[in-house]
């Protein structure tokens, strides 16, 4: 299930926001977890705010940076601001980065890893080959190895 941030900044409709609280609800959920001032008045100026920053943030190449904590805060905050065309409320720069990290991990596209894709289908047969065989594998045991698993599992011979 999705956060209520999450579901709050990828809401196309107005009723999708309603069903996650009341105006104030979301608008002070979305405030305090962004750490942003929306200035919406209605569910319709709240929507057009989501769907800006959601398509401002989607289409980004890169990654917000974050900031250094010897930077200046109104520097950084002004900046930040500048970016998501909406006013920053953060009183720190740990806030700041907070703010910014938090944003890069709702839009970033994560680079696609072959490895990665390759080991994830790996694991997936493999439970799915053991099922065939009587074997139950919880994919949620990501501490036991492919070899721990056969060694458990493999046949003593008697030779």
């Amino acid at each position: 299930m999705a956060m209520p941030l999450e579901l709050a900044l990828r809401a196309v409709t107005i009723d999708e926001l309603k069903e996650i609280g009341t105006f104030s609800e979301v608008r002070t959920l979305v405030q305090q977890e962004l750490s942003v001032k929306l200035g919406a008045r209605s569910w319709h100026g709240m929507l057009e705010r989501m769907k800006r920053l959601h398509g401002l943030l989607s289409e980004m190449d890169s990654p917000l940076k974050t900031f250094a904590e010897h930077e200046p805060l109104a520097g950084c905050r002004k900046a930040l601001s500048a970016t998501l065309e909406l006013r920053v409320i953060a009183t720190s720069i740990a806030a700041l980065n907070t703010t910014v990290s938090r944003l890069n991990s709702l839009y970033c596209k994560k680079a696609f890893d072959p490895a990665a894709r390759f080991e994830e289908i790996r694991l997936k047969n493999f439970i799915s080959s053991s099922k065939l065989e009587g074997i139950e594998i919880h994919p949620a045991s990501h501490t036991a190895t492919l070899e721990s698993i056969i060694a458990k599992y493999k046949r003593q011979s008697n030779g």
